[in-house]
């Protein structure tokens, strides 16, 4: 199970598309996502019609043992194959990212007295990467090994112009070096949509 606790003050149209990406990724890890600390109603709205379980409750109410490992930039050790291939519980930060990062995923492994507290590495990645990362470390991939490109920058045609978004995360690679972004996201750039932007129910 991959716990995603919410931790933006507002819901945008990049932070649902990052949650259902997520969802997909872990999926394809054989593991269920589910968004936790979601207490408004328009975030649980926007989840519900995107088939993504959430609940209001916090992560470290449902899931502080120690078979729970939370995935902390700054925590002391990687994660091992061996422990993800037994934990029960992987909590993500749900966390749109600041360049430079500002601890705030050390601030949610605070939270937690058991679990255990564990890093993918030096490089900060989006939510959707999290947790594609954590499906390659069950699968025996060690942190140190993970196929990732340390910036991805989309080209994008904004109408009359071409123009380049840099996004200072790691991003998986594919087989030619080039970071794998999900179409989703990149329709969401050409749209123009901003980081702080609040989503659109109508």
């Amino acid at each position: 199970m991959i716990l995603v606790e919410h931790m933006e003050e507002y819901p945008t149209r990049w932070l649902v598309a990052e949650y259902i990406e997520a969802g997909r990724e872990a999926a394809m890890a054989g593991l269920e996502l589910i968004v936790t600390g979601v207490r408004d109603p328009r975030l649980q709205a926007l989840l519900s019609k995107h088939g993504i379980p959430w609940t209001w409750e916090h992560s470290w109410d449902l899931y502080d043992n120690p078979k729970a490992i939370v995935l902390d930039l700054w925590a002391e050790k990687d994660l091992e194959p061996s422990e993800a291939q037994v934990a029960e519980a992987f909590v993500i930060g749900g966390i749109m990212g600041d360049h430079p990062p500002k601890m705030r995923g050390y601030l949610l492994s605070s939270q937690f007295d058991w679990a255990s507290k564990r890093r993918l590495g030096p490089k900060q990645m989006s939510i959707h990467v999290t947790a594609w990362a954590v499906g390659q470390v069950r699968r025996g991939v060690r942190v140190g090994e993970l196929n990732l490109c340390d910036r991805a920058v989309v080209r994008i045609n904004a109408g009359f112009f071409e123009t380049e978004i840099e996004l200072p995360f790691a991003y998986p690679c594919d087989g030619e070096g080039r970071p794998r972004v999900p179409d989703r996201i990149v329709r969401l750039l050409e749209n123009g949509v901003l980081w702080d932007e609040e989503v659109n129910l109508a």
